[in-house]
């Protein structure tokens, strides 16, 4: 899904990787972790996360982007609960992925 939104940006890739996330942007040379925080709970770990990596790696920086208020309430476990329960995908899941949204999704996901 995330290669189908991002597609038209030519400097965006999406990849995954085990490990440390400061280990995997210095070892593609990145400079900048951009990370989105919905709430002062998020903030507060992110900080913590911000600093440890900023300790493991100083040449690599964070910032933090606030989510706009309408998506703000949306979190992973609550993503996955509503594609597990509700018929129709919701409003927020993107036009070009809506349909690998609900397919996407086991009716069976085990709640977390």
């Amino acid at each position: 899904m995330l290669r189908e939104v991002v597609h038209v940006y030519p400097n965006v890739e999406v990849d995954s990787f085990h490990g440390l996330l400061v280990d995997h942007a210095s070892a593609h040379s990145a400079t900048v972790l951009l990370r989105g925080i919905r709430a002062i709970s998020d903030y507060e770990y992110e900080l913590q996360m911000a600093l440890m990596n900023r300790r493991l790696r100083p040449a690599i920086e964070t910032v933090f982007m606030m989510a706009n208020e309408t998506y703000s309430f949306i979190s992973s476990r609550l993503v996955k609960e509503v594609f597990s329960l509700a018929e129709t995908s919701p409003a927020w899941c993107r036009p070009p992925s809506r349909p690998g949204c609900s397919a996407g999704w086991p009716r069976s996901f085990e709640r977390v």
